[in-house]
């Protein structure tokens, strides 16, 4: 009974698709009762090859969302480019296998923007450094050769030390 009431809460909750189901099943149980007591011996065979046509409705069914959740499964573990053949689909699953192709699609293309912009930082940042690197390659050596000629004057030296250590620092910071 428990079990009975649970269900009959999630139809519910969901009451346009389980009442489309609940009514073709009513209908479905009353064409086998109907049958077989209209038609008797015949009825049996009738009731018999409806109920194959809906058991194989329902293995294609099963057979379609097992494909949904296999897509489902093939993304999640990162394989993107994984397509849910949708030609043998139908309905519902259909609908279903669709969305999953859109939204692997849609995380690829999030995914190749995301390295895209990986590779063009990377390549800003070496054409920076290199961009800084010939500069302070001629401001390194005229420093040096400053510190050679032996300049009067203390304050001299001490600015020629200043621009030495800042320099360096900035050669160190480049080439980090």
């Amino acid at each position: 009974c428990r079990m009975l009431v649970k269900t009959w809460q999630q139809v519910r909750s969901a009451r346009m698709i389980s009442g489309l189901v609940l009514l073709v099943y009513v209908i479905f149980f009353a064409l086998n009762f109907l049958f077989l007591l209209c038609f008797r011996r015949t009825g049996v065979l009738l009731v018999l090859i409806m109920d194959m046509a809906v058991l194989l409705y329902l293995l294609r069914d099963m057979v379609g969302k097992q494909s949904v959740w296999e897509g489902i499964h093939q993304i999640s573990q990162g394989d993107l480019s994984y397509k849910i053949d949708i030609s043998t689909l139908q309905g519902e699953t259909y609908e279903m296998g669709k969305a999953v192709n859109e939204m692997g699609d849609g995380l690829q293309k999030a995914v190749d923007a995301i390295v895209k912009n990986e590779r063009l930082k990377a390549e800003l940042i070496t054409n920076v450094s290199h961009d800084i690197k010939t500069p302070l390659t001629s401001i390194i050596n005229y420093v040096d050769l400053l510190k050679r000629e032996n300049l009067p004057g203390e304050r001299a030296n001490h600015y020629l030390e200043v621009l030495d250590q800042k320099s360096q620092r900035l050669r160190q910071l480049t080439e980090d």
